[in-house]
């Protein structure tokens, strides 16, 4: 009987979960009846307004098309004879205007972008320094040995007025001993070395030209001379200063070369031998040039230019870049080189517009007869007896060369 009654009781529990189920289930269904008919009505009430709205619309288009048109043709087309667009007149000013604006941006960033060195203006406005000369660029076909054999072209014509200046640079005149150095290198030291030694040579003064680029010698080619027995040898006590000059081609011009090139240049230069050659040369010569290396990355152009009484520092236009040009001052400076001006070489008037060509043609418009007038002024001045100067100059000078020739 019990496990009959506990029987019946789980039955009966089975029973109330199945009934509160389905109850639960009855009361969702109805739910979701009142859901689904509230929705029923909002789609009947939708359909019932589209329907109602095309019905109307459908009257409205019968309407409208049963009114009159108040549209009416006032011109005919017609074929137009041309483009509306591009107008090519206003194309043209438009690309005018926007070329001249790119061009001028252009130019001012190219402007304000190079730092290069362009005329002696710029060397005097940003490094302070006098400009001795203004050499002109040498053009093709033309060679640096044609300009100076015309005695006539620009090149020879820019020297004498880079050796005129030479001539007031210092309060005592002349310097006795000139070094001729760079920033770097192929900027035009070398023949600007060469074509002042042969200027003042061919004023009547003892020269002696001393290649002292113990790194990169280059004069011994253009003079046409051995380089054997030269500086290097004498600073290294090889030889004697008579041993190591040689006579050139032009009259009272001598030439040191370099020699074989030393590993240590810098040390060779340090010592006393430098000194004792240049107080050596001012007793036979009037003037000793040296062509000294560049100053940037040597040690050599400061040792040099110390030695010296006058450094001349040469500036290549259109090439020479001013941060270091400054740096080479400096290093010169604080080596208190005196540096009496600047070179500008390879300058071009005509890109530059700077006027030196008219100085230039001015200058070569007098004749030949002008010329020889004024050389035979010169001869009669040095003859006339009223000058017994001029004539112990001149003994004195042969002197010297005779003493250079034993």
């Amino acid at each position: 009987m019990k496990a009959l009654y506990e029987s019946s009781l789980s039955q009966e529990r089975e029973m109330s979960k199945r009934i509160e189920t389905l109850r639960a289930d009855a009361l969702d269904l109805q739910r979701r009846s009142i859901e689904y008919n509230i929705i029923k009505r909002e789609v009947d009430s939708n359909r019932n307004l589209y329907e109602g709205l095309l019905q109307r619309m459908k009257e409205v288009d019968v309407a409208g098309g049963s009114g009159a048109n108040n549209v009416f043709i006032i011109d005919k087309a017609e074929l137009p004879g041309g483009p509306s667009s591009p107008v090519m007149s206003r194309a043209l000013a438009l690309s005018l205007v926007l070329g001249l604006g790119v061009a001028f941006v252009a130019a001012y960033l190219l402007e304000y972008l190079d730092d290069c060195i362009h005329s002696p203006d710029d060397s005097e406005r940003l490094f302070g320094l006098p400009t001795l000369g203004v050499i002109p660029k040498i053009k093709p076909p033309s060679t640096v040995e044609a300009e100076f054999a015309d005695v006539r072209s620009a090149l020879a014509e820019a020297y004498r007025s880079l050796c005129t200046a030479l001539q007031f640079s210092t309060e005592a005149g002349l310097p006795k001993t000139i070094c001729v150095t760079s920033c770097a290198s192929s900027e035009g030291k070398s023949v600007t070395s060469l074509a002042i030694a042969r200027q003042f040579s061919m004023m009547g003064l003892n020269v002696l030209l001393v290649d002292g680029d113990l790194r990169n010698a280059s004069l011994h080619k253009k003079l046409g001379v051995e380089n054997s027995v030269g500086l290097s040898n004498y600073l290294t006590g090889s030889c004697s200063p008579p041993d190591a000059i040689r006579r050139t081609v032009h009259k009272n011009l001598f030439f040191m070369s370099s020699g074989p090139l030393p590993p240590n240049a810098a040390d060779l230069l340090v010592g006393s031998r430098l000194m004792t050659l240049l107080t050596r040369g001012l007793e036979v010569f009037d003037l000793v040039v040296i062509d000294g290396p560049p100053v940037l990355g040597l040690a050599d152009a400061p040792l040099l230019s110390a030695a010296v009484n006058a450094t001349i520092f040469v500036v290549a236009a259109g090439q020479t870049r001013i941060g270091p040009v400054r740096v080479a001052l400096k290093r010169l400076e604080s080596s208190r080189t005196p540096i009496i001006g600047a070179v500008v070489t390879k300058f071009d008037a005509k890109t530059a517009n700077y006027g030196y060509d008219y100085g230039y043609g001015y200058g070569y418009g007098y004749g030949q007869d002008v010329n020889d007038e004024l050389e035979n002024k010169s001869e009669d001045f040095a003859e006339d007896d009223d000058h017994p100067q001029l004539k112990d100059g001149g003994a004195r000078r042969s002197n010297n060369a005779q003493d250079v020739g034993r």
